[in-house]
């Protein structure tokens, strides 16, 4: 239900002639917004093959910073996640684009140029972290563990104040993820960085 509801809000990267899957554009008739977003399973959790959602890239174009449009984007995002009962995702990393992986960022003011670039994943970083995690957290999304042995295992690089979490109002399972948000349920190097992080 997910796919087909973004289907109907959003242009498809496809649409635009990009391989990677599952991309999303905003707005639809002029996107000035892109995320991807993938469907994805965590295997210590029998139910997460229908709910779980990876956003594995969100970014604004570099003259629409600041306007709004990536909030608005996001909060239609967690509308669509609570209309279908999913759970969304991600860990902070503030990114551009690059002709190189660690290169020069680019900026980009038009879409396709953008565009040209998203498959490539020449990711180059930048030192925009701290104000995306108050963003999130602005924007109700919650610290939680978000490893699984398997699909997505802990990395020594990982911080437990870059992960985050949304849980859609209608997933069936709400409690079982929420738990995750809990430093009791929560793998030994979150709830470690979790018991350090409280208060």
């Amino acid at each position: 239900k997910f796919v087909e509801q973004m289907k109907q809000y959003y242009q498809l990267g496809s649409e635009r002639k990009i391989q990677a899957p599952c991309c999303y554009l905003y707005p639809k008739d002029d996107p000035k917004a892109v995320a991807q977003i993938e469907k994805v399973n965590w295997y210590g959790n029998q139910q997460s093959n229908a709910s779980l959602l990876y956003l594995t890239k969100l970014y604004v174009l570099d003259t629409e910073r600041d306007t709004g449009i990536g909030t608005k984007f996001l909060e239609e995002i967690k509308q669509i996640v609570d209309d279908t009962g999913m759970v969304l995702f991600l860990h902070v990393e503030s990114f551009s684009l690059s002709n190189e992986e660690g290169g020069l960022p680019f900026a980009f003011y038009d879409m396709d140029e953008l565009l040209k670039y998203w498959d490539s994943e020449k990711l180059t970083y930048t030192d925009g972290d701290v104000l995306l995690i108050e963003w999130y957290k602005r924007l109700g999304f919650l610290n939680a563990c978000t490893h699984d042995d398997d699909a997505f295992p802990v990395k020594h690089y990982h911080e437990l104040k870059k992960q985050f979490m949304y849980v859609g109002q209608n997933n069936p399972n709400r409690d079982l993820y929420l738990k995750r948000t809990k430093v009791d349920g929560m793998c030994e190097r979150c709830r470690l960085q979790g018991l350090s992080l409280d208060p």
